[in-house]
């Protein structure tokens, strides 16, 4: 916990966003994403990865990230 607490911030949500229609619970996950200003969503879950972005922001498997990285 405090490797991860050493490069992590808190941020606050409005609760306003609405961008996964199909899992609302998943909108907090969206808006913390804007808020950080993140370029990408690293998922497991079906209804955001439906989502394929959002502004900008990227969402995907984590398959897909890590053969991300590996290419760059």
């Amino acid at each position: 916990m405090e490797e991860v607490r050493g490069f992590s911030r808190l941020i606050e949500i409005s609760g306003a966003l609405k961008a996964v229609p199909d899992d609302p619970d998943d909108d907090m996950v969206v808006e913390c994403a804007v808020i950080g200003n993140v370029t990408h969503i690293v998922t497991g879950d079906k209804h955001l990865l439906s989502l394929t972005s959002h502004q900008r922001i990227a969402i995907l498997k984590a398959a897909e990230f890590v053969s991300l990285l590996s290419s760059s």
